[in-house]
């Protein structure tokens, strides 16, 4: 059955024509800018359609298997034009705590996406993974492909019962940040992610941000190459 976690039709109609074509149990899906291509992530439906990621190509109205195998997708984009694709997948079966997220890439003339960014990455920090909270981003030229990374976040021990669990609040007069404000940006911070940038044509991955310098800004629709950093 169609529910939030197996997804919904998708339906592709041509208005001038009356074609119609129906997708079945579409989590995701994202429209090009500037291109007549539609990113889509379905959980398939065990008969002609497998679990994966897909291209519906409008010029053609043809739906192309993009990456097919059983997992979680997530953070869709696209370049300006459609013609290259990244995203966010997590294939482990073992629902760990922290899921170990991959960054898929395709770009157009390729048969499906590969993987192109792990948490096995030699420019990781130790112990940092691929954060699963931040989109990939192209640059409006398509050279280059920014993504975050972010420390492994601090789990709860599930073996504690709830009468066990002690909640304590810790002030301190050194804090950069009010108390007060903290709790306000909590739930911001655990999903805080520091950028890399792809210099796709290189395959050159470069840390941006850190904890020490954590908000970048970019110029030139991130085509430039410099960054402001604070």
């Amino acid at each position: 059955k169609e529910t939030k976690d197996s997804g919904t039709k998708l339906v592709f109609r041509e208005l001038s024509s009356g074609y119609e074509q129906v997708v079945p149990f579409v989590k995701d899906f994202l429209l090009a800018k500037e291109g007549p291509n539609i990113l889509l992530t379905s959980t398939g439906d065990d008969d002609k359609l497998s679990e994966g990621v897909y291209l519906f190509d409008c010029s053609s109205k043809e739906l192309k298997p993009m990456y097919r195998a059983k997992g979680e997708y997530k953070q869709l984009s696209f370049d300006e034009k459609g013609t290259q694709a990244a995203l966010l997948a997590n294939f482990d079966t073992t629902k760990a705590q922290v899921p170990p997220f991959v960054m898929l890439y395709w770009s157009a003339g390729r048969d499906s996406a590969t993987e192109v960014a792990d948490n096995a990455a030699p420019y990781l920090p130790k112990d940092w993974l691929v954060s699963q909270y931040a989109r990939p981003n192209f640059s409006k030229d398509g050279s280059k492909l920014f993504f975050g990374i972010a420390p492994p976040p601090i789990l709860q021990d599930t073996n504690l019962l709830d009468d066990e669990i002690v909640n304590v609040e810790v002030w301190a007069l050194t804090d950069g940040r009010l108390h007060t404000n903290q709790k306000t940006i909590l739930e911001r911070e655990k999903r805080r992610s520091y950028d890399v940038v792809w210099h796709i044509s290189q395959n050159s991955f470069v840390p941006l941000a850190s904890k020490d310098m954590p908000d970048l800004s970019y110029g030139n629709e991130n085509n430039a190459n410099v960054a402001l950093g604070s």
